[in-house]
């Protein structure tokens, strides 16, 4: 049987517009009786990426969370909103973006997810033991809220990107470490995806993020909101409106050369409006990157092929956040400006995506300018 995504219009993040959008969503695969039922504890898995406000369409916007809680309160659950932290506690990040204040008036906890457990992942091709907030395995239903965003290394974040908050915030750091290519670090993501599959997906995908996301780039405004029982191919369905090809982006081709079938048009019945329907033209990419090259010649000539981070000196308010996540520990602060010791820089980019002055951006060398050409 083929996997539901559901594509439905919705104009503006003004509630009713929101209200009637994410319902008629959820309906078309089926109803949220499908995924829920009274007494459940249901988790909201937010993208709280930086504290930053909504209308930058870094973080899921909070209206969009609002009609989800209802929704679920309606049905006699207990939902429960949350993420993890690279830095900081979640309150700080969660209040510029309006979530901390939508808690309160709605009434549900805010919940950071910052206790590990390790659980075996025998599906896993890369990872067969994953350390994971140990919070999420109390909850009978997990709704994931994802945003669609480009993405510096992984070309583009959503659904089964955004389940990367499921790591408690220093596991972060370990894998872009461990893994600094787009490839690794893109079928680490599938791996956690099929360890912990969330029962249902609700794209906020109204406005989102094109050119260099997922913090750094422009708003876009798409529209539309998705839902589906399946996160990879609620991304595969997303990825074909914003007019990505399933070559650019890892996460869609590493599942095809899995055999995973969401990741594969063919196999998804999209409702609702269809692809074509609702196309996005000339959504920004971000920078090309290169992965075809063996790994001693990526390794040597790194400095070269990808884009280097630049720190733009007008914009740093010296406020150390790139510091914090720096995973190689590469920045320091000189003259209340960061400053970059490209030797050590592995481009992982988490600088960029975490800076919330766009005082960040990606600088490319001529050579990185033929490639992209």
């Amino acid at each position: 049987m083929k996997t539901k995504v559901s594509i439905v219009k919705c104009p503006s993040y003004e509630q009713m517009f929101v209200d009637q959008a994410v319902r008629q969503a959820v309906d078309l695969i089926g109803g949220l009786n499908r995924f829920i039922k009274k007494g459940d504890k249901v988790f909201l898995k937010v993208n709280l990426l930086i504290g930053a406000n909504p209308d930058r369409a870094i973080t899921t916007h909070p209206n969009f969370v609002r009609t989800v809680i209802r929704l679920v309160k309606r049905f006699g659950a207990i939902p429960v909103v949350g993420d993890s932290t690279q830095r900081g506690d979640l309150e700080s990040v969660a209040e510029p973006c309006g979530i901390l204040k939508l808690c309160k008036e709605e009434g549900v906890k805010l919940l950071k997810l910052n206790t590990r457990i390790q659980k075996d992942n025998p599906k896993g091709k890369l990872i067969k033991k994953f350390i994971v907030a140990k919070e999420i395995f109390d909850f009978d239903c997990i709704i994931n809220l994802p945003k669609p965003k480009t993405h510096s290394l992984t070309v583009y974040t959503g659904a089964v990107k955004n389940l990367y908050g499921l790591f408690p915030g220093g596991l972060k750091k370990k894998y872009h470490v461990e893994l600094p290519t787009r490839n690794k670090f893109s079928n680490m993501l599938l791996d956690l995806y099929l360890l912990i599959k969330p029962q249902l997906t609700i794209m906020d995908a109204i406005i989102g993020m094109d050119g260099q996301g997922p913090s750094s780039g422009n708003p876009r405004k798409i529209g539309l909101v998705l839902a589906s029982s399946d996160a990879l191919a609620l991304d595969t369905v997303i990825t074909s409106i914003v007019g990505f090809k399933k070559s650019e982006v890892p996460v869609i081709y590493l599942g095809k050369k899995r055999n995973l079938p969401e990741s594969d048009l063919k196999n998804i019945l999209v409702v609702g409006e269809s692809i074509n329907s609702v196309k996005i033209k000339k959504f920004k990419k971000p920078y090309f990157m290169v992965d075809i090259l063996p790994r001693f010649v990526v390794n040597t000539a790194r400095g070269i092929i990808w884009p280097k981070p630049f720190v733009i000196k007008e914009r740093c308010v010296g406020c150390g956040k790139c510091a914090e996540v720096c995973v190689k520990q590469t920045i320091t602060m000189i003259d209340g400006k960061a400053h970059i010791d490209y030797s050590k820089c592995i481009r992982c980019y988490c600088c960029h995506e975490y800076c919330p002055h766009k005082a960040i951006t990606l600088k490319r060398n001529v050579i990185q300018k033929v490639i992209k050409k």
